[in-house]
C-alpha cells in the first residue's frame, strides 16, 4: 500500500490511477488538515492548509472525483479520516452508488479511531462520549451492510509517534480497542462477530529487537484478551490484524539513500516479528 494525498479530488485520482497502472493494488488516501477537522476549504481557519498535507474534500462531487479509479485494479483502499468519519463514509457510499460500483469488489479500511485523537493527536470535533457513539455507528453500519470492509483500525503508530514507549503504546491502544469492543457489544453483537473486524497500525523504527518483541507482544496480548476477557472461540477472533507504519522519525528528506537502508532494517523487523 502506498500513502498519498494532495490537491483536489481530481489531482489525487490522477495520481491513484498512475500508481495502480504501475502495479499497486492498494492505496491509502490522506485528507488535508481542514477536511480531517471537519472544515470546508473556505473556512477562515483553513487558510494556508487547503490541499497542503492531503486531499481536500468539501462536497460529494469532490469524493466522486477521488473515486474516479479503475476498480478492476483496486483491491484495497484506506480512507484516513477520524473526526468526520461518518460523513466521509456516507460520501464514499453515495459516490460508489452514483458510479454504479459494487462495494463488495474491494476492501475499504477506515481508521475511525476517534479515541486516539483525544489521546495524542487532537483532530476531534465532538466530545469523547459522542465521538465514540458515532464511531460505533460506523462500525455497526459496516458490519451489517458492508461486511467485507474494515470499520475500525486503532492507529497506535500515532501514540508511538507521540513518544510513547512500547509498553505505553500497547497499554493505550488496547485500552482504546476494548472501549470500542464494549461499545459495539452493547448493541447486541457477539464477540466472535465483532473481533475479526478490529485491526491495529503500529510504528516500527530503528530499535530492531524492541520492534520484534513489540509485534509479538501485540498478537499475544490480543489473543489472551479475546479469549480470557470476552470468551471468543473463533480463530479469526484471536488472530490480530496488524499493519506496520515505517518509522518516520528516523527518515530525513536530506538522506534518501539512508532512508532506504533504514526502511530495510524496519521491514526486516516486521518479518522477524511475524
Amino acid at each position: 500500500l502506498q500513502v498519498t494525498g494532495f490537491g483536489t479530488g481530481e489531482d489525487w485520482a490522477r495520481r491513484g490511477r498512475a500508481m495502480l497502472d504501475a502495479g499497486l493494488n492498494g492505496l491509502i488516501l490522506e485528507y488535508d488538515l481542514p477536511t480531517t477537522n471537519g472544515l470546508d476549504s473556505d473556512h477562515p481557519l483553513a487558510a494556508g492548509e487547503v490541499c497542503r498535507a492531503g486531499t481536500a474534500i468539501d462536497t460529494l462531487a469532490d469524493m466522486e472525483d477521488v473515486l474516479d479509479l479503475p476498480f478492476d485494479k483496486l483491491q484495497f483502499l484506506t480512507s484516513v479520516c477520524n473526526g468526520p468519519q461518518p460523513i466521509n463514509l456516507a460520501m464514499i457510499i453515495a459516490a460508489l452508488e452514483k458510479k454504479g460500483v459494487d462495494p463488495a469488489c474491494f476492501t475499504l479500511q477506515m481508521p475511525n479511531a476517534i479515541l486516539i485523537e483525544y489521546t495524542c493527536v487532537g483532530r476531534y470535533i465532538f466530545p469523547p462520549k459522542h465521538g465514540l457513539r458515532i464511531a460505533t455507528d460506523v462500525i455497526e453500519h459496516t458490519i451489517r451492510n458492508n461486511p467485507n470492509w474494515i470499520p475500525i483500525s486503532v492507529v497506535s503508530a500515532q501514540i508511538y509517534a507521540a513518544r510513547a514507549n512500547p509498553v505505553q503504546e500497547l497499554g493505550f491502544s488496547f485500552a482504546i480497542a476494548l472501549q470500542y469492543l464494549d461499545s459495539v457489544l452493547a448493541r447486541g453483537f457477539d464477540i466472535d462477530e465483532v473481533a475479526p473486524y478490529f485491526s491495529f497500525i503500529t510504528g516500527v523504527d530503528m530499535d530492531f529487537f524492541e520492534a520484534v518483541a513489540k509485534l509479538r507482544a501485540y498478537r499475544k496480548v490480543w489473543a489472551r484478551l479475546m479469549k480470557e476477557r470476552y470468551g471468543a472461540t473463533r480463530p479469526e477472533s484471536l488472530h490480530l490484524k496488524l499493519m506496520s507504519s515505517p518509522g518516520t522519525m528516523s527518515m530525513t528528506l536530506q538522506q534518501p539513500l539512508n532512508n532506504i537502508a533504514r526502511l530495510g532494517i524496519q521491514m526486516l523487523a516486521c518479518a522477524v516479528g511475524g
